[in-house]
């Protein structure tokens, strides 16, 4: 399958259906993606919540066989707070040690905030081969970070988060993939981090931000 993007420094990405573009490729050391929250919906009398089609009607459990049957070293989900114990489960099932990782944001948008409480958390569900490698040191899993200045995508997470999860679970050189690659977030930080990088994303769009997003000179990361 010829890629839409190819920087020839192991940077690329592939438009298309993960389902159809992962079974072509091999990735050993990491998979970190944010997966469609499957949340959009009619407003509810507190707020209209409508991502685009590319939210609706998605099931883990069409997708498990694929994010999963690699089994990476090290697993990293994102998802809505509903699917998080799902793909917890899924994680064990491969013998993985996992953990529930969490967002807080420092700032989280107001919408009735005199109704409901504030959406200010999200989730992600790690998992990690036992007695593999593991970079961090008493972390405690949570990051209190603002989103970034600069939004492509409605659920884009923080670069410098998705740096840090990077950087514990993978050395220099080594491979991440990430699936529903959005608008290339995870391929950015792991250029600056020095790794190489996989990314399969269904809409052109995005495909087209994600390579603009990878062409730019490489940040530092303290």
């Amino acid at each position: 399958m010829k890629p839409y993007f190819d920087d020839g420094k192991g940077h690329v990405i592939y438009h298309g259906d993960c389902r159809e573009v992962l079974p072509l490729i091999s990735v050993e050391h990491c998979l970190l993606t944010d997966i469609p929250y499957n949340c959009s919906q009619r407003s509810n009398g507190l707020r209209e919540l409508d991502y685009g089609d590319w939210d609706k009607g998605f099931d883990f459990a069409d997708f498990e066989q694929f994010l999963l049957a690699g089994r990476t070293i090290s697993t990293y989900v994102w998802c809505h707070e509903t699917q998080l114990s799902d793909i917890l489960k899924a994680l064990r099932r491969l013998d993985m040690i996992d953990r529930p990782l969490a967002w807080v944001k420092k700032n989280p948008t107001v919408i009735n905030g005199d109704k409901v409480w504030l959406p200010g958390i999200e989730v992600c569900a790690f998992g990690k081969r036992r007695g593999s490698p593991f970079y961090e040191h008493c972390h405690p899993g949570w990051w209190e970070d603002s989103p970034d200045d600069e939004r492509w995508h409605p659920c884009q997470k923080p670069l410098s988060i998705i740096a840090s999860q990077i950087k514990a679970s993978t050395l220099e050189e080594e491979l991440v993939l990430d699936p529903f690659m959005g608008s290339g977030t995870t391929l950015r930080a792991a250029k600056d981090l020095g790794r190489r990088a996989i990314g399969i994303e269904i809409e052109e769009k995005y495909c087209e931000i994600a390579a603009k997003r990878l062409s730019q000179e490489v940040l530092e990361f303290q």
